[in-house]
Order: C-alpha cells, then structure tokens, then sequence
C-alpha cells in the first residue's frame, strides 16, 4: 500500500485499540457491489445473507473470549446499518469510515488478525493478507451453476480458510 493509505489504516486500527482495549479484532468484509445483479444471480454468483454474518460472527465470539472487536468495512453502509443495527450498537462493532476508498478499506482489513469474508476478490485478498483466521461463505457459488463449472472452491479458498454454509 501506499504510505499515505497505510498510515491512515494503521492510525483507525491504533485508534481502535487504545479505545476498546481489545487484543483481537475482526475484520468483515461485506460486499454487494457488482455482483448484485440479476444477471450474476443467474450465473451462479451468492451474496452472503445476513445469516451467515450472524453465524461468522458467532464463530469468532466462541473462539475468542476477550470481547473481539469488529470493523465492518463495505460498499454500502446503507446495507450494513440496516442489516447489522442490533450489533451496531454494541460497542464491539465499528465501521470503517464511510468514504473510504477501496484500497483504504483493503489496508484496514489487511491489519485485522481474522477476516469474516464475502464473495469476490477483494474479500479474498483481505483474508490472505491478515494474519489469522478466514471464515468465507460456502454457498457461493450456487451448485450447478455456470460460475460452479468454472470455479473450483478447493482452488479459490486456502484448506486453512473456515466454510461456513447457511440453509
């Protein structure tokens, strides 16, 4: 990353650390973006619903018990506010600044110990920059789709990365 972008990202997650005083923090990438169209739908791509969020999240709160902070960086915050109001008032849960660039939510995400991926390249790259673990959406992409035919998840996701599938 650029210097600028990386003090920026390093400056949020310092701030984050001195005011909650947590020791782990969990970064989740969630994405709508490009892929919310009917024509990806139809190719096979899956949004992450609000269920598997719920079920990440709860993976990490079992896994780690010193009261992990999140950071919710996204696309649209509009989405996040309304889907993740309950946790958002917990004083666990914060979102990355609204406005930041793509390479600034990249850079925050990179510097968290364990990423709650969505689908797409970039929550990939979040997950394999941070240093622990991955959890990412197993449903995706849907089963006998054309995008399943071209993608291989044992190719996509490292052995290491956490499956976490929704009904």
């Amino acid at each position: 990353f650029k210097s600028s972008i990386q003090m920026t990202a390093k400056g949020f997650i310092n701030g984050i650390r001195f005011t909650m005083k947590s020791t782990t923090i969990i970064g989740i990438h969630a994405r709508l973006g490009d892929v919310a169209s009917e024509k990806n739908y139809r190719a096979g791509y899956r949004i992450p619903p609000v269920q598997y969020f719920k079920k990440a999240i709860y993976f990490y709160q079992k896994l780690f018990t010193d009261n992990p902070v999140f950071v919710i960086c996204s696309n649209n915050i509009t989405w996040v506010k309304s889907v993740f109001m309950t946790q958002l008032v917990q004083s666990n849960f914060v979102l990355c600044p609204e406005g930041n660039s793509g390479a600034e939510d990249l850079a925050i995400l990179s510097l968290c110990e364990h990423i709650i991926m969505s689908i797409g390249s970039f929550g990939w790259w979040a997950g394999f920059l941070a240093s622990g673990h991955v959890t990412y959406y197993g449903n995706h992409p849907a089963y006998g789709s054309p995008l399943a035919y071209h993608i291989s998840p044992t190719d996509f996701y490292p052995p290491e990365w956490v499956n976490i599938t929704v009904l």
